[in-house]
């Protein structure tokens, strides 16, 4: 495995997480799975995307469908698990 791929699989990992985190928030006011899904895409790519979008460029995401699958992963995650994650956050 090269370095690049490290790259590439940590940045997925955050992005998971960040995806965990917004859907977590959601999830402690109360929001249904939607606005939990929606809270998680924009706290995972929601800053990137805009950083993108100044720059005129092409956010990875919309090439990748990895970071979509990843985004899902953890809103599901947050969903099940958010209990016990929630003792360590």
């Amino acid at each position: 495995m090269t370095a690049t791929n490290y790259i590439y699989f940590s940045d997925l990992l955050g992005t998971m997480l960040f995806a965990i985190s917004g859907a977590m928030a959601a999830n402690r006011r109360k929001i249904d799975i939607f606005g939990a899904t929606f809270t998680g895409f924009v706290t995972a790519i929601g800053g990137g995307s805009l950083r993108d979008f100044c720059l005129n460029l092409r956010p990875i995401w919309v090439d990748d469908g990895n970071y979509l699958i990843a985004i899902l992963i953890g809103v599901f995650l947050a969903a099940i698990l958010n209990d016990q994650l929630d003792k360590f956050l």
